[in-house]
């Protein structure tokens, strides 16, 4: 059984320097994997500079049958402030080995939209039958969030999706049944 997942990420940091102020493309990058064996099957790549070699990279991983583990391990060149310490492809390796192990499940939009399942932003953001809970509250809340989980199972997000993991990871660990909305709310 396939999945997929998608990670939004800048090319390079935001840095504030004596002499310009660098701001990297937010790019994407969508993985589609094995379940049971985790081995990468397929991959999409969108975005300004650095999407090409985040290609490339996929595309040997492909041909070497690697696993979303080895995404997360694998060591690419970075040289800051042209580059982040942990590229997309390693996060979304680190992700989709999270979603895999059942330490935090990757929701897309199709299953969130008209299900019963509870919506909570942790960017603070309160829409219609959305509650907001930021992420910096989160552990502090974690008793109101267990009675949220008794209707259905909690599914966190955010802008990005980033922030909605990291709760996912913290709820879970706190043993909430609960998710994360894959690629955010762009």
């Amino acid at each position: 059984m396939a999945r997929y997942l998608v990670i939004i990420s800048r090319d390079r940091p935001e840095l504030l320097g004596t002499l310009a102020v660098i701001y990297g493309q937010k790019g994407e990058v969508e993985i589609h994997f094995d379940r049971r064996q985790g081995r990468l099957l397929g991959a999409e790549v969108v975005g300004g500079a650095g999407a090409d070699k985040r290609v490339d990279v996929l595309a040997a991983a492909i041909l070497g049958r690697l696993a979303v583990s080895d995404l997360a391990r694998i060591d690419l060149a970075y040289q800051a402030p042209f580059a982040l310490a942990r590229d997309a492809v390693n996060v979304a390796g680190t992700v989709a080995s999270a979603a895999r192990s059942g330490k935090a499940r990757a929701y897309h939009p199709a299953e969130v939209e008209g299900s019963k399942l509870v919506v909570v932003d942790v960017d603070g953001k309160r829409g219609r039958e959305i509650r907001a809970i930021p992420l910096e509250e989160l552990r502090g809340r974690l008793t109101e969030l267990r009675r949220l989980a008794e209707r259905a199972p909690v599914v966190f997000r955010s802008e990005t999706g980033r922030r909605g993991y990291l709760a996912a990871r913290i709820a879970a660990d706190s043993g909430i049944e609960c998710g994360f909305l894959s690629g955010g709310t762009r």
